[in-house]
């Protein structure tokens, strides 16, 4: 027998967020989000988000074991100015069983239906700038920490559920070492494209640099990216965000407080 909790306590939230390192455990692709940051992104204290949006967390339980979870958002701007009715469904990790799958869906569209929302749509976070999606393919890649990663099976459950898809989002990975490279693929990428990511810190020896100065791809790219939108990063800061996750995962089980 499923049954579905809506999360409500520390302990609730903290199983709601700790669960997907569970699920994923054997996976060599999987990469943990910050815990500290899902933790307070479902604080009402702490998210201003919660000012014009609510949300509600569902936890799927079978043989006394968490067996899935899901989010069921509102987006009140979306909904009043922009007139877009729909209940949002996000944070979409399950075990390989369809009806874990429908008994959570059916959780947030009930949660929809008492706000007299009229359709569902999702992944998705709590606005368009949240991550988004479901995967798709690539699941042998390693994910991003601005991604969901997801099984293979979670697309099946979802189309037998009836569920369509409206947009499919492909994700490149480009590795560069010139400046001259940089900009030749800035210029082919640009507008194809939502999202360009750049290390802000890539300086090299560059014989293609500007007379004097060291190759610096980061203002390479983002003098020529005028229609997508360019996010920067210091990858060095990418090791805390690593040293969380192992973190995380090596003390999964004294999270709880």
């Amino acid at each position: 027998m499923i049954t579905i909790k809506k999360a409500i306590s520390k302990n609730d939230f903290n199983d709601f967020v700790m669960f997907p390192s569970k699920l994923y455990k054997n996976s060599k692709y999987w990469v943990s989000p910050i815990i500290n940051e899902e933790l307070e992104m479902m604080d009402k204290d702490k998210n201003p988000v919660f000012k014009n949006a609510e949300a509600e967390y569902y936890l799927a339980i079978k043989n006394n074991e968490i067996v899935g979870r899901i989010a069921g958002i509102v987006n009140w701007v979306e909904v009043k100015e922009q007139k877009k009715n729909k209940v949002r469904f996000g944070w979409y990790d399950v075990i390989d069983d369809i009806e874990v799958s429908k008994k959570l869906l059916d959780a947030v569209i009930q949660f929809g239906k008492e706000r007299e929302l009229s359709f569902i749509e999702g992944p998705v976070g709590f606005s368009n700038m949240d991550k988004a999606g479901l995967l798709t393919h690539g699941f042998n890649e390693l994910n991003t920490m601005i991604t969901w990663y997801h099984n293979p099976y979670q697309k099946e459950h979802l189309e037998k559920l009836k569920m369509k898809k409206l947009a499919e989002w492909v994700e490149y990975r480009i590795q560069i070492y010139s400046e001259k490279d940089a900009i030749q693929i800035a210029k082919v990428v640009d507008g194809k494209v939502d999202y360009v990511l750049v290390d802000a810190e890539k300086k090299i020896a560059d014989t293609d640099s500007r007379q004097g100065e060291p190759g610096n791809i980061e203002r390479a790219v983002r003098e020529n990216i005028n229609h997508s939108r360019l996010w920067t990063f210091k990858g060095n800061d990418l090791s805390v965000d690593a040293a969380d996750a192992f973190l995380a995962r090596l003390f999964e089980d004294e999270v709880k407080g």
